[in-house]
């Protein structure tokens, strides 16, 4: 069975959270179906006992002893081998990989950092690693410093690897839970019933909590992720959106929208008026709409709003004599 650990809420120390965004949190977390959650003394001091329906996850310092906190269900310490603990290893060279045989007999170990494993050979490190531990159960947590820990986590979930620490939006350098998430739905079915919409909630909480805008192009939660401009793009999505989407834009709160830019083509323009109910059987004013639109989009050096192009439409019909026809 696969499972995602997300490491948000350890990983968010520089922030001010309060036990309500904490809850809040929680709640969203729940909604798309992961309960695992790494989280760190900090957050753990806000409550006076943890939320029922969580696994917690609790990365010890070398000062804090497990006994001081309850709740949790397993204690995350470097190099230990005691029954509620998961052993840490921060392996940064893919060549340290062979230092681990001499722990091969630990139940649980956490395997982080990894960054360069991308630039290796990388089937036979993840191999390797499930050699060494072929009798324990593996955290795998690779580093992002190279932009491919989402990727480097959907390999060891693809290749039987049964477990991976992710964080959302890739908060504290690790792969994004969102796009592991979805990855693994794409590919596995990975919790097919699950309702993803929070995903777009969880966005929202984190600009709340860092003060910070999540860029409209980051997969699977960026505002603008579904937008499509060029024209052979809108053309396959409009005869198969399976062309272009890797899964349905509803399954996590979007919708495919069709913008309008200087990379449009007659199908898009088309497209768009039948948007508004706009009705232009004329081919000829379709050619003058979409000359004047990369006109305007060059000038302006951006697509066009949708009421932009309402008014644009309306000033071409009209040099034409015509009428918008809605």
């Amino acid at each position: 069975m696969v499972r995602i650990i997300d490491c948000t809420l350890a990983n968010m120390d520089q922030y001010d959270m309060s036990q309500e965004n904490i809850l809040t949190f929680l709640e969203f977390m729940k909604d798309v179906g992961i309960t695992d959650l790494e989280i760190s003394v900090k957050v753990y001091h806000k409550f006076s006992f943890l939320p029922e329906g969580f696994r917690f996850y609790l990365h010890l310092g070398p000062f804090d002893k497990a006994s001081s906190f309850l709740g949790i269900y397993k204690y995350i310490i470097p190099h230990c081998n005691q029954e509620n603990c998961i052993s840490s290893f921060q392996i940064n060279d893919v060549k340290e990989i062979a230092l681990l045989r001499q722990y091969s007999e630990y139940a649980n170990v956490k395997i982080t950092g990894l960054d360069d494993l991308m630039c290796g050979n990388y089937t036979y490190v993840l191999q390797e690693i499930k050699n060494i531990f072929h009798k324990s159960e593996i955290i795998f947590c690779p580093e992002n410093t190279y932009h491919c820990a989402s990727a480097l986590c959907t390999l060891w979930l693809e290749s039987g690897g049964k477990t991976v620490a992710t964080s959302f939006l890739g908060a504290g350098g690790l792969g994004a839970t969102e796009e592991v998430y979805i990855a693994m739905r794409v590919v596995t079915r990975y919790k097919p019933n699950q309702d993803l919409k929070s995903f777009q909630k969880l966005k929202d909480w984190y600009e709340g909590v860092t003060r910070e805008t999540v860029s409209p192009i980051k997969p699977i939660i960026g505002k603008r992720i579904f937008h499509v401009e060029s024209g052979i793009h809108v053309d396959g999505i409009m005869k198969n959106p399976a062309n272009y989407e890797a899964y349905e834009p509803e399954m996590v709160g979007k919708e495919t929208k069709i913008v309008i830019g200087k990379h449009s083509g007659t199908n898009s323009i088309k497209i768009k008026c039948r948007e508004f109910d706009i009705n232009i059987q004329d081919n000829a004013a379709i050619n003058m709409i979409l000359h004047k639109v990369k006109e305007v989009c060059m000038e302006l050096r951006r697509g066009l709003t949708d009421a932009e192009f309402l008014q644009l439409v309306r000033e071409v019909l009209a040099d034409e004599g015509k009428e918008m026809d809605r």
